[in-house]
């Protein structure tokens, strides 16, 4: 009797450390995978932030090189005037600027007009209207144009090269 208790005791005790073996390896097992999972999403989540910066810096580099072309070819194209007569120079040099100031100060004397004379825009005709306001909005384009763009330029510039770990300027 003893020993069909004994290999009793020897088949249960087998059965009992097989199970407990087989969790534990599935537990592992389970662990692993997870871990594994978990590396894979830290991978994928790196690899975007890495074709991010990669992104950024080729789009930095294109506006610099675009940036670099359109100067060489201005510059090609003032080279290529000549002959011109100094009063032709200067004019080219003014166009900007000038018509820029010519309606800041349009601007001005349409503010000074409404502050002495409140009433003047509305007993205006409608072309005198519609010029007063197109002379409004033109001038807060060329403002925002001559010195926002290049407020948002360089904004544009300092993100990318955050993004990128890039240093052009």
């Amino acid at each position: 009797m003893s020993s069909l208790a004994e290999l009793i005791g020897n088949v249960s005790t087998g059965g009992i450390l097989g199970i407990v073996g087989g969790i534990g390896t599935g537990l592992l097992n389970y662990f692993k995978q997870k871990q594994e999972h978990a590396f894979k999403i830290e991978e994928m989540k790196l690899g975007a932030s890495l074709e991010q910066v990669k992104t950024a810096g080729n789009i930095a580099l294109a506006r610099e090189q675009g940036a670099a072309i359109a100067f060489a070819g201005s510059q090609a194209a003032d080279a290529a005037i000549t002959g011109t007569s100094t009063w032709v120079a200067n004019l080219r040099g003014f166009t900007r600027p000038g018509l820029t100031w010519l309606f800041v100060f349009a601007l001005f004397a349409i503010i000074a007009v409404s502050i002495f004379m409140p009433d003047w825009l509305a007993e205006a005709p409608p072309l005198l209207s519609f010029g007063v306001e197109m002379v409004v909005d033109t001038t807060g384009m060329m403002i925002a144009w001559w010195f926002g763009s290049r407020q948002i330029e360089r904004q544009s510039r300092t993100w990318g090269n955050k993004d990128a770990s890039a240093s052009v300027q």
